[in-house]
């Protein structure tokens, strides 16, 4: 048999009233709790925003700085090699002159004049200058090599070198 259904008691009506009132009711207090939260969330980002856009200012500011010091730094040691390489030019010199004064030019009697005139204009170019040239320089070794092979009779005390190679060879195995 089919039973009829019957119409809820008046107070199981009221109750289910009241339970969908108290359930809306308590969905509004978690809406809103909700949106309190995201409000909340929200001005924490932009409170972080603002924090990390300052470190990052910071953060460009030292590369900055630490570019500039490290260009003044590149332009410093630019200035020391350049100062090395003149007194290494400078002392490279002292020395040519040093064993052309410790190495006098003599002439004997049977050297023929262009020998002798090579000689005298060697020996008067490092004299007069400390940055002599590469020319003068070989024709001065030319000539010293004719000088040496004229007064290896006459000395052989003093150690001969048939280039300057082996003069600072020998300056550096002295030393």
């Amino acid at each position: 048999m089919m039973g009829k259904f019957r119409k809820p008691s008046k107070k199981s009506r009221n109750t289910s009233r009241q339970r969908k009132k108290n359930r809306k009711m308590r969905l509004i207090k978690n809406l809103k709790s909700k949106e309190e939260e995201v409000a909340d969330l929200q001005t924490q980002m932009i409170d972080f925003e603002k924090l990390v856009a300052a470190s990052g200012e910071r953060v460009f500011h030292e590369i900055n700085k630490c570019s500039h010091e490290n260009n003044n730094l590149v332009g410093w040691l630019k200035l020391y090699d350049e100062q090395i390489k003149n007194y290494q030019k400078e002392i490279y010199d002292l020395h040519l002159k040093l064993y052309f004064s410790q190495h006098p030019q003599t002439t004997t009697a049977t050297a023929s004049p262009a020998a002798t005139a090579s000689s005298a204009t060697a020996s008067s170019a490092t004299a007069s200058s400390a940055t002599a040239s590469s020319a003068t320089a070989s024709s001065a070794t030319a000539s010293s090599a004719t000088a040496s092979s004229a007064s290896s009779a006459t000395a052989s005390t003093q150690p001969q070198f048939k280039s300057l190679a082996d003069y600072f060879d020998y300056m550096k195995n002295q030393e």
